[in-house]
């Protein structure tokens, strides 16, 4: 089974004293981890997002179920990303529609390049000024996007994530924050966790109309894995049925050569190859 060892953006700080963790080993996606995360379709998405993560993501210098949580959103991108080009390469083929004309348009993303962001250097937090109120903030993480999945009906979230950035203020913030202090941090966040939330800029080719639209990774690679989508027994079967392998066998496959295996099945049973 593949794996790699991948440097994440922002890293996990351990200590007080300067020392982060910064690498991740990646490994590839394989049958039974596939069907695993089929189990889970009754659950809501980003516990599907982390669940992928901790089946596939190991730690040198701590568990799993310990660090994984305290990933940035940008780095928790950056390894849906990486696990991407592990199984289906670098190129990226998005639909995208005109927010204008409607037409829709093809635009192709690299992953090297959606990575290729520089991040400020790592601390622990980083200064924000707004509305009089001077704050330390630090990056949202995996544990903080898990308090969307359990918000109070009603709770303004927009609010509740920018508090959980705030590490201190030099004065008592208000019970409600001015909006202009959630902006300050929603802009710092972007400089200092880029990949967070990735936006494209288009220019339609049928109207000329440039706009801003948000790509999310998570939805879009597990789209392209087709995980979940129920096609995993059959694939055990016909690859059973042709190739005499167990089922342990199969699913210990990688999900990108497995599908290979299946589409040289067809392609010698419709006479494309012999």
């Amino acid at each position: 089974m593949k794996q790699a060892r991948i440097a994440v953006p922002r890293g996990i700080p351990i200590s007080e004293k300067g020392q982060w963790v910064s690498h991740v080993l990646l490994r590839q996606f394989a049958g039974d981890d596939e069907r695993a995360f089929a189990e889970l379709s009754s659950v809501p998405p980003l516990t599907r997002v982390n669940a992928f993560l901790e089946r596939v993501v190991s730690f040198e210098e701590g568990t799993t179920a310990e660090l994984l949580p305290q990933l940035s959103i940008g780095d928790k991108v950056a390894l849906i990303l990486h696990v991407r080009r592990l199984e289906l390469g670098d190129r990226l083929d998005c639909i995208v529609s005109c927010t204008k004309c409607g037409k829709s348009m093809s635009v192709v993303l690299s992953v090297s390049r959606l990575l290729n962001h520089v991040s400020p250097p790592q601390s622990l937090s980083y200064a924000v000024e707004a509305c009089g109120f001077r704050l330390q903030i630090q990056p949202l993480t995996i544990r903080d996007q898990d308090m969307l999945l359990n918000a109070k009906e009603g709770e303004d979230l927009e609010e509740a994530l920018a508090r959980a950035c705030i590490v201190s203020s030099d004065s008592q913030l208000p019970e409600k924050l001015p909006g202009l202090v959630i902006q300050a941090i929603g802009s710092k966040l972007q400089e200092v966790d880029p990949l967070s939330d990735i936006a494209l800029d288009i220019t339609c080719p049928e109207c000329g109309h440039k706009f801003h639209t948000s790509f999310n990774p998570e939805d879009f690679v597990f789209g392209e894995l087709g995980i979940g989508h129920g096609d995993l027994e059959s694939e055990i079967h016909w690859l059973a049925m042709h190739y005499h392998w167990g089922e342990k066998e199969i699913l210990s496959l990688p999900v990108r050569r497995r599908r290979k295996y299946i589409s040289l099945i067809n392609s010698a049973i419709t006479g494309a190859i012999t």
